[in-house]
């Protein structure tokens, strides 16, 4: 059953074009879609025809989920470049997370190596991890929290191989900081730890799992194990997609150190276990992705955001919003009472800057903003700093407007709690 719509390539055509496809308030100017991003027109669409679906015959919809969820998982791996098999459905970064940390077999003795940079998310699931299994954790900080604008990409790479110890069988990354900013040079890393592998045990090997978020819907890259071996990222940020859905992602071989914990849902699987039947036949994917009730119109409208990033190219969308974050970040580096934290490499960067303003409470400079129509974010880690992040629907008088904004506090103090 196909939404009668589909994504037109002209759409595209222009910025202009990619922009008009979004109901933005236009008495604001939107600088953090890497919060929760506006749906653009296809999705909206997609979202509305299976709602009506569901309210006009919720069990007939119901009946075909498995065929709905299969055309979401193609549309995944052709945006992806991987099989649809290696892909779970979920609803955010964080039940990714969660699912694959009491998931992993792990047991007493091993370590998991996280970075000092990883969010709320990522740092409780790990905990749970240990909890569950009575493994062991281990925090390394990659760059210099001060001045992470300064790091390089070896300093990274080293820093993180420091932090290797023979119990180490899980490394957790986050991909994109939202607090700095920093872009970890992913490849780099995972191609340091696989020639560590080649030394090490079969059984000892050491799996990279990273927390994408941030870099999807920005970054041109394909899901393989030159890149990690477990993917999770929500897909309602940058990637526009709808509210409420993500994915969890990982290779053939890194599927096999994962245990099931949350029954998934069709009909085929219902009979399986009705009959008595090993369901394991099924691709480890599907098998991965919790069963129960979601928003399946949302949910299901997912297939339309991957497409609209295809049809508006997954490199012209990098090369877009990379320029937009570097024209932010030099206007920003003009203003002597601003500190930037973020690289000024795209190598070590992507789609969101952040920055400290002098004398000022990252919050306090995000309610101000909000006074003057700039809707930007201050981070939520443990050293909080402001944020402006660009997306598809950014336009450079959006960002002008925003550094207008942030320029203007230089003559002001913050105010008192």
């Amino acid at each position: 059953m196909n939404p009668p719509f589909f994504n037109d390539t002209a759409i595209g055509s222009s910025w202009r074009a990619v922009r008009q496809q979004f109901n933005l308030d236009p008495g604001l100017v939107h600088l953090a879609p890497m919060i929760l991003a506006s749906h653009p027109k296809p999705v909206r669409e997609s979202i509305d025809y299976f709602r009506d679906l569901l309210d006009r015959n919720p069990k007939r919809a119901h009946d075909d989920l498995q065929q709905n969820d299969t055309r979401v998982l193609r549309s995944a791996a052709a945006y992806f470049g991987c099989s649809p098999n290696e892909i779970a459905l979920t609803d955010s970064t964080t039940m990714g997370l969660g699912l694959l940390m009491t998931a992993l077999e792990l047991k007493p003795g091993d370590e998991i190596l996280h970075s000092r940079h990883d969010h709320y998310s990522s740092d409780t699931a790990i905990g749970y991890a240990v909890q569950r299994y009575g493994c062991t954790q281990a925090e390394q900080s990659l760059y210099d929290l001060l001045d992470p604008q300064n790091t390089t990409e070896q300093e990274i790479v080293q820093n993180l191989l420091d932090g290797v110890t023979g119990s180490t069988r899980l490394v957790v990354l986050t991909w994109v900081d939202s607090t700095t900013g920093v872009k970890l040079p992913l490849r780099e890393i995972t191609e340091a730890i696989r020639l560590l592998n080649k030394t090490r045990d079969p059984e000892r090997t050491i799996l990279v799992a990273v927390d994408g978020v941030h870099a999807l819907g920005v970054e041109e890259f394909v899901l393989s194990e030159e890149l990690c071996d477990f993917f999770i990222a929500g897909c309602h940020k940058t990637l526009c997609g709808p509210r409420g859905t993500g994915i969890l992602w990982a290779s053939p071989s890194a599927w096999q150190h994962v245990r099931r914990t949350i029954p998934p849902f069709g009909s085929e699987l219902i009979d399986c276990w009705r009959l008595g039947m090993s369901d394991t036949h099924h691709a480890i994917g599907r098998l991965m992705t919790p069963g129960g009730f979601h928003s399946f119109e949302h949910r299901w409208a997912l297939a339309e955001a991957f497409d609209f990033q295809l049809n508006i190219g997954k490199r012209r969308v990098q090369k877009r919003l990379h320029q937009l974050a570097r024209f932010c970040k030099e206007g920003l580096r003009c203003m002597p009472h601003i500190h930037v934290l973020t690289p000024h490499s795209p190598h070590l960067s992507g789609a969101m800057i952040c920055f400290d303003v002098e004398n000022w409470d990252p919050k306090k400079v995000e309610e101000e903003l909000f006074k003057k129509g700039v809707v930007a974010s201050a981070s939520t880690g443990k050293t909080p700093h402001m944020r402006f992040a660009v997306g598809l629907y950014t336009r450079r008088k959006d960002i002008l407007a925003g550094l207008a904004a942030v320029d203007a506090l230089k003559d002001s103090d913050c105010p008192s709690p």
